[in-house]
C-alpha cells in the first residue's frame, strides 16, 4: 500500500512540478507586455487552464485504470484525498506570488477603510498558511493626524493580518477576518489621549482587534521621557458590536503589580457616555463607573465593591470644580 501512494503522489507532484515550470515560464515572458491590464487578464486566462488540467487530473486518474495495480475502494477515495489535499496547499501558497509593494499599499488601505487605523506598514511582510492564511508585518507604526502632521502614538513589533480563505487567487476581493496585534508600546499622552477617546466614539468594524502581550506608556503631557505609569496588556481585544450599537474594549494585564480586568463599553449614538468596570483581582476591588460629559460639564456614577463592602458615589465637575454625593 505504502509502495502504491508514493508511486502516485510521486507521479502526482512530477506534475505540478511540471505545471509550475510552465507557469513559471510564462511570467517571464509575459514580463515583455506593456500594458498592465492586458498582463493580468492574461494571467487569469492562463492560470483557469492550468487550474481546469489539474482538476481533470484529479478526476480522470487514468493511472489507476493501470491493470497492473489493482487498488481497493477504499484506497481509491485515500488517494484521490492527498491528492485534493496537495491541490488545497497549493491553493493556500498562491499569496505568496503576490507583488510586495501592491499588497503593501492593499492591506494599508484595507486598515483605514474598514478599522479606520492609520498605518505605516514596513514591507517585512511575510505570508503564513498557519493557524489559518495570514500576513505577519513587521515593526508597524500607529499614526494619528493632528494639524495635519502624523505622528506616532504605537510602535508594533508584529502584526498579523488574518484573511478568508475565499478568493486567495485575487489580492483585490482579499477579506480581513481579524487584527493580531504584539509586543507593541502604546504612549498614552494628551494628544493621544483625546485621539483615542474619539476614536472610541465613532463606529468601527465588528472584526475584532487582538493585543498580546503589550505595554501602555502613561507619559507627562507631550513628553516623551518623563514616565507616570506602566501598564502591561496580557491579552485584550477592540470591535463594534452592532447588536447593541457599542464599541467594547476589554483588556487584561497588570498596573502597578496588581492584575487588572478592564471592560469599556460606549454607544456610538450616545458619544459623551461611557461605562467602565475595573476588577482588581489582588485587591479584591470592583469598581464601576459611568461617566456622561457635555461640553466642560461631567456627571459621573462610581460603584465601589471592596472586601464585601459596596460605595455608590455620585459626582458632578463643572468649571474644574468637583462635587460629591453619597447614598451610603
Amino acid at each position: 500500500m505504502k509502495k502504491i501512494i508514493f508511486k502516485i503522489t510521486s507521479l502526482y507532484n512530477r506534475y505540478i512540478g511540471k505545471i509550475f515550470k510552465k507557469i513559471i515560464f510564462f511570467i517571464i515572458n509575459s514580463k515583455f507586455i506593456e500594458n498592465k491590464k492586458n498582463q493580468i487578464s492574461i494571467y487569469k486566462r492562463y492560470l483557469s487552464k492550468i487550474f481546469k488540467k489539474i482538476i481533470l487530473f484529479i478526476i480522470h486518474l487514468k493511472f489507476i485504470e493501470n491493470k497492473k495495480i489493482k487498488i481497493s475502494v477504499f484506497n481509491r477515495y485515500l488517494i484521490l484525498l492527498i491528492v485534493f489535499l496537495f491541490s488545497y496547499l497549493f491553493y493556500l501558497s498562491i499569496p505568496t506570488l503576490y507583488n510586495q509593494g501592491d499588497l503593501q499599499k492593499f492591506l494599508t488601505e484595507k486598515l483605514k477603510k474598514e478599522f479606520n487605523l492609520n498605518t505605516a506598514l514596513s514591507a517585512k511582510i511575510n505570508y503564513k498558511i498557519l493557524p489559518s492564511p495570514n500576513f505577519e508585518v513587521s515593526d508597524v507604526l500607529l499614526n494619528m493626524k493632528i494639524d495635519n502632521k502624523l505622528n506616532d502614538y504605537a510602535q508594533i513589533k508584529k502584526m498579523k493580518i488574518f484573511v478568508s480563505v475565499k478568493n486567495l487567487q485575487n489580492q483585490k476581493k482579499l477579506r480581513i477576518k481579524n487584527i493580531v496585534i504584539s509586543e507593541a508600546n502604546f504612549n498614552i499622552r494628551k494628544d493621544s489621549f483625546n485621539f483615542i477617546n474619539n476614536y472610541l466614539k465613532n463606529e468601527i468594524s465588528s472584526k475584532k482587534i487582538k493585543i498580546k502581550k503589550s505595554n501602555i506608556f502613561f507619559r507627562e503631557k507631550n513628553s516623551e521621557k518623563n514616565i507616570l505609569a506602566l501598564a502591561t496588556i496580557n491579552k485584550g481585544n477592540l470591535f463594534y458590536n452592532d447588536k447593541k450599537n457599542n464599541i467594547e474594549m476589554h483588556m487584561e494585564g497588570t498596573i502597578f503589580n496588581t492584575n487588572y480586568d478592564l471592560i469599556l463599553s460606549r454607544n456610538i449614538y450616545k458619544k459623551n457616555e461611557t461605562e467602565v468596570r475595573i476588577k482588581l483581582n489582588k485587591l479584591n476591588t470592583l469598581l464601576k463607573n459611568i461617566i456622561e460629559k457635555n461640553n466642560d460639564n461631567i456627571n459621573g456614577n462610581t460603584f465601589v465593591k471592596f472586601s464585601g463592602s459596596e460605595i455608590n458615589i455620585k459626582y458632578n465637575i463643572d468649571n474644574k470644580i468637583m462635587k460629591l454625593h453619597s447614598d451610603n
